[in-house]
């Protein structure tokens, strides 16, 4: 058997293109998202935050990164008024227990 011209260990195959339906490509962008979302909210909490986009921007394909960045405003208002109506109920509730006469603890 003759062997071929050519680089070392190449192959003749002809390269697999993968083909998804329109709801194979919606449920993974979904899923994607979801992975996107999860990230913004580590991000948001996180207490080194330049570190971890450093480390994402590395990482993430460029597309999926600047994904990540175009949901970050969005995901850390949320967070900045969750954690504002947390304070404002427990504030609420302390207010109240001082008009009842119960002590409260911080």
């Amino acid at each position: 058997m003759e062997e071929e011209e050519g680089e070392e260990g190449a192959s003749c195959e002809t390269p697999r293109v993968l083909v998804f339906t329109p709801r194979v490509c919606a449920a993974l962008h979904r899923r994607l998202e979801k992975g996107v979302d999860h990230l913004t909210n580590a991000i948001a909490v996180c207490g080194q935050p330049q570190q971890l986009l450093q480390v994402l921007q590395q990482t993430l394909p460029p597309p999926v990164f600047q994904m990540l960045l175009t949901k970050l405003p969005s995901i850390s208002q949320r967070i900045v008024s969750a954690q504002s109506s947390s304070w404002a109920e427990k504030a609420e509730g302390n207010l109240r227990d001082k008009a009842q006469g119960k002590a409260h603890t911080c």
